[in-house]
């Protein structure tokens, strides 16, 4: 991991440095950093990444060559609860969804890779309606490309200049790309969002309040996209290393 000056507590969940921050101090040394034009990777990692990074050595490695991450999933917050360190969850899409409402103030220039044309075209009309005012993206630019389409990507979004890019590319796969093309990227901040903007254009529904508080967030995904249920299959086994950590 780079070492970067960080204000808050770092610990360990199966070999994975996690850190610790509250949402303002985080969303704070965001700003530092754009300011300070110092990059920095942001990966939101809940349940299921952290156990596939204890089946996959590179993966694990990758993680840990991040620059901050954070507990995105309440499988997280729990196992690191067992751990006797209470942290506070950090969901990416609450991330996201903060920089753009705060956007008007900050002048942020941002920009998305991933996700896909139809979530790309229902954003502005519902960040509109869930925002209000925010700044407009410089750079849009759905997650369908083949590789040898990457150099020109990359040209473009640093000619846009945003000040963060978020890749909606999918686990492990944004991942992956930013650790490969971060070195080709002038965005200081980088972060990895999953299906967040599919939940912020309306195409997925977030679980209603109730079910957050009980922790049943993973269930009403499930809902709404049963073709997850293999990948839901991570949840009980990262219980179980967190539970048994040598099975």
């Amino acid at each position: 991991m780079k070492t970067i000056n960080k204000d808050w507590p770092v610990t360990s969940l199966l070999d994975i440095a996690v850190d610790c921050p509250s949402k303002a101090g985080l969303l704070s040394y965001f700003q530092a950093r754009i300011r300070a034009a110092e990059q920095v990777h942001v990966v939101t990692m809940n349940a299921e990444m952290a156990y596939s990074a204890t089946q996959d050595p590179a993966f694990k490695g990758l993680l840990n060559q991040a620059d901050i991450v954070i507990p995105d999933g309440i499988g997280v917050v729990w196992a690191l609860g067992k751990q006797g360190i209470k942290v506070q969850r950090l969901p990416g899409v609450e991330l996201v969804e903060s920089l753009l409402k705060d956007s008007p103030t900050t002048g942020l220039k941002w920009a998305i890779l991933g996700s896909s044309q139809t979530t790309l075209d229902a954003l502005p009309e519902a960040l509109k309606k869930r925002l209000g005012s925010f700044h407009p993206p410089v750079y849009l630019r759905n997650g369908f490309f083949k590789p040898e389409e990457v150099p020109a990507i990359l040209a473009e979004i640093n000619a846009a200049q945003p000040d963060v890019l978020f890749v909606a590319l999918g686990v492990p796969k944004q991942e992956h790309f930013i650790a490969q093309w971060r070195s080709e990227l002038k965005a200081p901040l980088l972060m990895g969002v999953g299906g967040s903007f599919d939940v912020l254009s309306g195409q997925l529904k977030r679980a209603p309040v109730w079910m957050q508080k009980m922790h049943l967030e993973w269930f009403y995904r499930l809902l709404q996209q049963p073709s997850r249920w293999r990948r839901m299959l991570a949840l009980p086994k990262f219980v179980l290393k967190v539970t048994f950590p040598q099975t």
